[in-house]
């Protein structure tokens, strides 16, 4: 059996499917048609199984598949924002995309792509899908165990397999789908307007009476007249030269002469057999439709890439799944290393005894020349204690017989700032000095410090404490502060020498 290309679109409605096998170097469509899928598709099985029932039926061979996914889960949008750079534009279309109902408070993921606006805008169209659908498509078809790489949201890249007349001011394209319809204007390659419906077939095939499929159709129309008169007004030099209109021919016949009649326009039915480098076998695989399953299909045949390129979805879940990969390896891997530790662990804990056998003998033997040798430690510590009391104090009463309580009261009493009084002035050992005193604001405490500091009898002065008082209803600062005596008589004698 010749193996060949399908093609599939997963719609809110319908899983469709075109065929392609290769006949004279050419690709030919020999199987098109379409499944019913109103069921929940993030269900495990669902896809997979739905793919599997289809290749039974049709008896076809499958070389590759290639996905379109074109669901309420999925929204093509355009706006216009100023120029900015890629990781700005990134987290502004982030915010649009939160904007939207369907997408609050939920996982997605986007592309975009930017086009000329005016000398200071760009024109951003993007599409983003719902990352639990997303994953759960690209699951189902991994399922299958047939190749898959080329996914499309459906009708993001039709533009660019449409057979463009290059001579054309700017061309249309109408795709009206299950549940909801997209108007496309493009000029020189370039997106001009995206518009977005939320009427499709279904809402114009399945009302109740014929009077509300009129009334559906009116609204519908007299809407998609109004987006293009309003984009037309604004660019008056703009002339459309046809609509191409992609639907579902078999469930809305004369659609397209209906919507013609409205827009008064050239609405011109892309049926499959005008794509160029493809065949159709049968009459009935001309149904305007399943272009959209044959998208993804027609850029791998021309070796083209999409404008759109959706690889890095692909990436994405690829990174995913060998994440997990990694993770069951890294489990086993772990689990065999924990095995050879507990093999290698019997050893260890003999060796591990018999060096803490010798490390207790050699700490009881510490222990024991520790205890011998304390004794004299403390003597020594005793000594050098006993030496550094008899130093300190010899040097406090040298200091003493050298400098009168006088010339110390003296000095003090002349630099002591204002605002202040001292209640303790103390000298102790080894010539050091504690003030205590109150004063009746911080300034007056910190120039004590720097009298201090540039004393000639004091020096290395210090806050003990520094607390804030109240008395009578007046606040006052209590402080302490220690010092060190300076030896007066060797600068009055360093004086006399100079």
């Amino acid at each position: 059996m010749k193996k060949g290309l399908l093609g599939i679109e997963v719609s809110d409605v319908f899983m469709r499917y075109v065929f392609l096998e290769k006949e004279s170097g050419s690709y030919v469509i020999t199987k098109a048609g379409e499944i019913s899928s109103k069921v929940d598709i993030t269900v495990p099985g669902v896809i997979s199984g739905e793919i599997f029932k289809l290749i039974q039926n049709e008896d076809i061979s499958v070389e590759k598949i290639f996905l379109a996914i074109s669901r309420k889960e999925t929204v093509i949008h355009q706006v216009v924002l100023p120029k900015m750079k890629p990781a700005e534009l990134e987290e502004v279309i982030s915010g649009e995309i939160e904007k939207i109902p369907a997408f609050y408070h939920r996982n997605y993921d986007f592309i975009f792509k930017t086009y000329p606006f005016n000398k200071n805008k760009r024109r951003v169209v993007f599409a983003v899908l719902a990352r639990n659908v997303l994953d759960a498509v690209l699951k189902e078809v991994e399922n299958t165990r047939i190749f898959c790489r080329d996914l499309d949201v459906s009708p993001l890249n039709l533009k660019d397999i449409l057979p463009i007349d290059k001579s054309a001011d700017c061309e249309s394209l109408l795709v009206v789908q299950d549940h909801r319809s997209h108007l496309f204007l493009f000029q020189d390659n370039h997106y001009k307007l995206v518009y977005r419906s939320s009427i499709g077939v279904d809402q114009l095939t399945t009302a109740v009476s014929d009077m509300g499929k009129e009334h559906t159709l009116g609204n519908w129309t007299g809407e998609l007249k109004r987006a293009l008169k309003s984009y037309l007004q604004e660019n008056k030099d703009v002339e459309i030269s046809r609509v191409w209109m992609v639907w579902d021919e078999q469930r809305a016949p004369k659609l397209d002469r209906r919507i013609g009649a409205v827009l008064g326009m050239n609405v011109e039915c892309l049926y499959l057999n005008k794509i160029p480098k493809v065949q159709v076998k049968k009459d009935i695989y001309l149904n305007p439709i399943y272009l959209l399953a044959l998208t993804p299909v027609i850029y791998y045949i021309n070796k083209q890439k999409a404008p759109f390129p959706l690889d890095h979805f692909f990436r994405s879940f690829q990174l995913k799944k060998y994440f997990f990969r990694v993770a069951a390896m890294a489990g086993i891997f772990l689990l065999l290393i924990s095995s050879i530790f507990q093999i290698a662990n019997k050893n260890i804990i003999a060796q591990s005894d018999k060096l803490t056998k010798e490390t207790k003998k050699i700490t009881k033997d510490i222990v024991s020349l520790k205890a011998e040798s304390r004794e004299l430690f403390m003597k020594q510590k005793e000594y050098k204690a006993i030496r550094q009391s008899l130093v300190e104090q010899a040097n406090f009463v040298k200091r003493l017989n050298r400098v009168t309580w006088s010339e110390v009261l003296a000095v003090v009493a002349d630099e002591l700032p204002e605002n202040m009084a001292l209640t303790s002035f103390k000298f102790k050992e080894a010539g050091k000095a504690d003030f205590k005193g109150d004063s009746l604001d911080m300034e007056t405490i910190a120039g004590l410090m720097r009298q201090i500091d540039e004393s000639v009898v004091l020096e290395k002065g210090q806050f003990d404490f520094l607390k804030e008082d109240e008395i009578e209803g007046e606040k006052i600062y209590r402080f302490g502060i220690k010092a060190r005596l300076q030896d007066l008589r060797k600068k009055t004698d360093d004086t006399k020498k100079d």
